[in-house]
């Protein structure tokens, strides 16, 4: 038989059958069924909190190495594009001490010969400028990268005559002799090639 309970103390609902199954061990039920699925919901809350703690972690480091990239980039460039251009100015003084230094061992082999003598060299010549001889002496200007003037010199051990001529970058050949009846060793025709 099925009973009927009218103040609701057992059954589920008022007026009812009750069925062995009381209100209170519903609710426990209930209860105990909320609390296992807070507790697996608050596990993979968790976990993937604590994935996104690692993935913060891990994004704040590639943040940092980017900003002490940054820094080291601000920092090291200016160095390197000052250094090439300083290493740019030593190679073109370098070229031009070989050309003076060329045309000044010429002029001295040429007046070792002696009257008559002759020597064709070439050159090369770095950047543009002015080609001087005369005071015993072989000189170029070179203009370096930051606006300095600077004179390469080579000296002769003969006197040499004087004269200044315009050269650029290239190679250049020059003749080199000694005039008969002259005192003086004497560069000319210095041409580009």
């Amino acid at each position: 038989m099925t009973s009927y309970s009218s103040s609701g103390g057992e059954g589920y609902r008022s007026g009812e059958p009750d069925n062995g199954v009381g209100t209170a061990m519903i609710s426990r039920m209930f209860t105990k069924y909320i609390s296992v699925a807070l507790q697996n919901l608050m596990q993979r809350c968790l976990k993937v909190i604590y994935m996104d703690s690692r993935g913060q972690v891990s994004l704040e480091y590639l943040l940092l190495i980017l900003v002490v990239l940054l820094i080291l980039g601000g920092v090291t460039i200016p160095l390197i594009g000052s250094s090439i251009e300083a290493s740019t100015d030593v190679s073109r003084a370098s070229d031009a001490k070989v050309a003076v230094q060329t045309i000044a061992n010429a002029a001295d082999i040429v007046y070792a010969n002696g009257p008559g003598a002759k020597r064709t060299v070439s050159f090369y010549i770095p950047v543009d400028g002015v080609l001087i001889t005369g005071n015993n002496s072989v000189i170029f200007t070179v203009t370096y990268t930051n606006g300095t003037v600077s004179n390469i010199t080579a000296p002769t051990q003969y006197n040499v005559t004087s004269q200044s001529v315009q050269v650029q970058r290239g190679w250049y050949t020059a003749v080199i002799y000694w005039p008969l009846n002259s005192n003086n060793v004497v560069v000319t025709n210095v041409t580009r090639k």
